[in-house]
């Protein structure tokens, strides 16, 4: 279970990375650069016809690209923001509350397979959010 873990990590790495930071926005920016870059390259490098194939269609997978990309960005960046307004575990447990919803709306909507083991590590997460509420 490295899952719990590697929240944990990224949780307090972000924290702690916008509080120090001189300028929240420089550090969203360039934490955008060092995930979002090298995440592109390494999908050109190893899925290219697939992507040429996707960007090369209707206009209309091409919105959905850069709609994805900046509801992501946004999301990630209102996440680092609260991070500056309120203690850690408050918005880590709204932060990851969210991985519930995604599991039972794939459950739900998208008919997804191998949703059980999303919902008992949801389940996990779900405690660990309640026993943080509790002990603070």
């Amino acid at each position: 279970f490295y899952f719990p873990g590697a929240i944990a990590f990224y949780t307090i790495i972000d924290a702690e990375g916008i509080r120090h930071a001189n300028d929240p926005f420089q550090y969203i920016v360039w934490i955008f650069i060092f995930s979002a870059v090298p995440m592109l390259i390494y999908s050109l490098a190893t899925n290219r016809p697939n992507l040429i194939i996707a960007l090369n269609g209707n206009n209309k997978h091409k919105l959905k690209f850069v709609l994805t990309a900046v509801i992501s960005l946004t999301s990630y960046s209102l996440i680092l923001w609260a991070y500056t307004q309120a203690p850690i575990h408050y918005v880590a447990s709204v932060r990851e509350s969210s991985i519930i919803f995604a599991s039972l709306i794939g459950l739900y909507f998208f008919k997804e397979e191998g949703v059980k083991k999303r919902l008992i590590a949801a389940l996990v997460l779900f405690v660990g959010i309640s026993l943080l509420q509790i002990n603070s």
